[in-house]
């Protein structure tokens, strides 16, 4: 375990990779939903691309429904 003198840096540190793997994924996904509209606006189905990403067909929906609405 860890020592009672340890956990406040030991918080701290943890919280500070949370903080950095959040920003991570929050680019990982804006990625994404930029690349997932391309493909929609070029000719791959909402089936398809829900396929590669496992995801549903609703999901799909939504992330173009998403892209659409900060494009405007």
């Amino acid at each position: 375990m860890i020592d009672v003198n340890d956990i406040e840096l030991t918080l701290e540190n943890i919280q500070q990779q949370i903080d950095h793997n959040q920003n991570n994924l929050d680019n990982l996904l804006e990625q994404r939903q930029q690349i997932v509209s391309h493909a929609y606006n070029n000719g791959l189905s909402m089936i398809k691309i829900a396929a590669i990403l496992k995801v549903t067909r609703q999901r799909v929906f939504a992330v173009i429904q998403a892209t659409r609405t900060e494009e405007e």
